[in-house]
């Protein structure tokens, strides 16, 4: 607390200033995903948000068996 009020009233160049006030990229946006099962492009929302969700799926389910 007693940082924040030091920062606030006198100070301007120290770590916490540069810190906080250092700019930041954002993160890499989505803006399309392929349909594996139909081979096209998607920017719907939803459908991406559904093909995401069964490849999140497929990824954590116990893979089908074989007779070998």
């Amino acid at each position: 607390m007693k940082e924040a009020k030091w920062f606030g009233v006198n100070e301007k160049s120290s770590k916490l200033w540069f810190s906080q006030n250092k700019s930041r990229m954002a993160g890499p946006i989505i803006d399309s995903l392929i349909d594996p099962a139909l081979n096209i492009e998607t920017k719907n929302h939803n459908k991406m948000l559904e093909i995401a969700r069964e490849y999140h799926s497929s990824l954590q389910s116990e893979p089908p068996m074989n007779d070998s």
